[in-house]
């Protein structure tokens, strides 16, 4: 596989998508944001997919957030928070293609990781996954619409808490929070995820869709301007001298 993306399989009547980029955790670059929404609008027009089901290599990492060796040359260009924030168009296509979207959390969810388990319809973590916002602590905010997504899921004060403290939550807490909709054994969490689109997949493709686009509208109404307010926090915040400082130390590490 190469550093790019995601590596696609099908199991039953869902698609998988496995980001599958273990020089660099899991994280998502810009090339593999653009591989993941192709492959969300290829595998939501097929008759036969009844689920897309997103997970990730291994058992260490579900996804490292973005890419920030993908980031680094973008830090000091006025365009480059733009850049960033165009990669929420991904996570955009998961919430509002016509089929669910499962993310199966076989480890650690850090920052735009998060994010992507937000903007997914239903979340099963392994009981060794943790969960942690690390964007504070990068000089940033939530860049992907994962502010906004969060209250939605959590409520406000418990929004702030898991954004502001950055405190890495362990399964059973995400569970308690209302983050993940099931915790299961380790090694389990893609089957769980393929039996699920089991279930999906019994229902009428119609109103499985009907559904889902009810409750993506539903949010998008209640959210009113929230994702546009958000990304203009971000962009504020890019290349300031806070964000310039910790991608400094983190390539010192």
């Amino acid at each position: 596989m190469s550093e790019q993306g995601i590596r696609v399989e099908t199991r039953g009547a869902a698609s998988v998508a496995i980001i599958d980029r273990p020089g660099s955790k899991n994280a998502i670059s810009r090339e593999t944001a653009d591989e993941l929404e192709a492959f969300v609008q290829r595998a939501s027009s097929d008759e036969q997919v009844r689920a897309i089901i997103i997970t990730g290599e291994g058992t260490d990492v579900f996804v490292a957030g973005g890419d920030l060796r993908d980031f680094d040359s973008l830090s000091k260009q006025p365009v480059g928070a733009q850049q960033v924030l165009d990669m929420g168009s991904t996570m955009n296509a998961l919430e509002r293609c016509s089929v669910p979207v499962i993310a199966a959390v076989q480890g650690a969810a850090l920052g735009g990781g998060c994010e992507l388990t937000l903007a997914c319809d239903l979340v099963v973590a392994e009981q060794h996954a943790t969960f942690s916002f690390r964007q504070a602590a990068m000089g940033l905010s939530t860049g992907w619409g994962g502010g906004s997504r969060l209250v939605e899921r959590v409520g406000p004060m418990r929004a702030a808490q898991l954004l502001l403290l950055g405190a890495k939550v362990n399964a059973q807490r995400a569970l308690e929070l209302g983050l993940v909709a099931d915790v299961v054994a380790s090694g389990t969490s893609l089957d769980r995820a393929v039996a699920w689109t089991e279930r999906i997949a019994r229902l009428p493709r119609a109103s499985v869709a009907g559904i889902k686009r009810m409750l993506c509208d539903v949010r998008r109404e209640h959210r009113g301007d929230a994702l546009r307010m958000e990304a203009e926090v971000f962009a504020s915040l890019w290349g300031q001298p806070d964000h310039l400082a910790a991608m400094d130390s983190f390539f010192r590490r």
